[in-house]
């Protein structure tokens, strides 16, 4: 409904919402006899997560008031190629004049005719360059491909049109905004040569919420048509978290979508809790920074076989108290006694021994003197 005009008693209008939203009531309505409109229907937000677009493997939806976006889950990364690029609604009022905000304002020139196509077109009125700029809320992070700018005609003065402009962004307005660089860094200034419609493509797509084009430089006056074009994402690309130091794990690094996982070579296994395999934490650590002696669920210690003992009549020639992956032991009889079995065993990958414990037998007399 048109709120700038005036409406007289049985004038009819026509009421629309906004992108987002949807009526409840009846879409026409008429003036009654103290100029005032009854039965005014209203705008309801709607749920686009109660159907949603968004790829559930990789993104979790969010509703916004008028919008909505596709999270990313853990272990996941926003892509930028979404499709069904367009323009983001500036020219179709499909984003609302309150979601425009402007550092100032000509008269005749309100913010309200920035949008590419309209009457005439929004003006600064501070002659200072980079004094001006123009700051669209699309009410949910989007992706922006580029924008699209047209001069505005001044009654009497020419054609008048931004001629430098620079891009900032951000999700959030109590942050600080970012400007959009260059991929080693160095701010990206757009020139547009001629007030006619330009197109500006970015070369690097972004994703934000709030979106500043700042004025720079400009030809006649500080004034601008604008349309954004870009997009809505559906999906994320997972991360791969074994592409950056081995994923933290001390062996084998094994990337799953959204999330990874440390694996142990053979005879080797995971340091999942305090005592693993008889290694334990030591007391200034945690098991849980880098740097620490044993990383839970990141360290890979030698497997574990079981405590062994000497023989009846016989000697374990060995001092330790914890024997792991690759440890052997050796077995000696008493004077009078020998072996039977093997007399030396390691431990093997599965964490068991190589064979059992061997026995001493009593060695029998080869000469009978009786």
């Amino acid at each position: 409904m048109e709120t700038d005009r005036e409406y007289f008693f049985e004038d009819e209008a026509r009421v629309q919402c906004h992108r987002g939203y949807r009526l409840i009531g009846q879409s026409i309505v008429k003036c009654g006899t103290e100029q005032t409109f009854d039965d005014l229907p209203v705008c309801e937000d709607i749920d686009e997560c109660g159907n949603s677009q968004c790829d559930l493997a990789s993104t979790e939806c969010v509703n916004m008031p008028g919008s909505f976006y596709c999270k990313c889950r853990s272990g996941f990364a926003p892509s930028l190629e979404c499709r069904n690029i367009g323009d983001l609604g500036l020219g179709s009022l499909g984003i609302p004049d309150h979601a425009i905000t402007v550092s100032s304002s000509q008269e005749d020139h309100p913010k309200e005719l920035i949008r590419l196509g309209a009457p005439a077109g929004w003006c600064g009125n501070n002659f200072a360059k980079g004094s001006n700029w123009a700051l669209i809320d699309l009410k949910a992070p989007t992706v922006i491909r580029g924008f699209r700018t047209q001069g505005v005609n001044k009654v009497g003065g020419g054609v008048a049109y931004a001629s430098g402009i620079r891009v900032q962004y951000t999700d959030n307005l109590t942050d600080i905004f970012k400007d959009y660089t260059n991929p080693d860094g160095s701010s990206v200034e757009f020139r547009i040569l001629e007030p006619t419609l330009s197109v500006l493509n970015l070369p690097i797509p972004i994703e934000a919420r709030y979106i500043r084009l700042i004025i720079q430089d400009f030809v006649v006056s500080p004034c601008l048509q604008l349309e954004l074009m870009g997009c809505t994402r559906m999906e994320c690309n997972d991360i791969n978290e074994c592409s950056v130091n081995n994923g933290g794990c001390h062996q084998k690094c094994i990337n799953s979508p959204g999330s990874s996982a440390c694996t142990c070579t053979t005879g080797y296994e995971l340091y999942t809790q305090n005592g693993t395999a008889g290694f334990f934490i030591e007391g200034s650590e945690t098991g849980l920074k880098d740097g620490d002696t044993h990383r839970l669920n990141k360290t890979c210690v030698p497997k574990m076989c079981p405590t062994i003992a000497a023989p009846e009549n016989g000697l374990l020639l060995s001092t330790k108290d914890k024997y792991h992956y690759n440890d052997s032991v050796s077995f000696q009889c008493d004077f009078g006694y020998v072996i039977n079995g093997a007399n030396k065993l390691t431990c093997t990958a599965t964490g068991a021994w190589s064979a059992a414990i061997p026995q001493c037998e009593r060695k029998n007399n080869l000469y009978d003197f009786s």
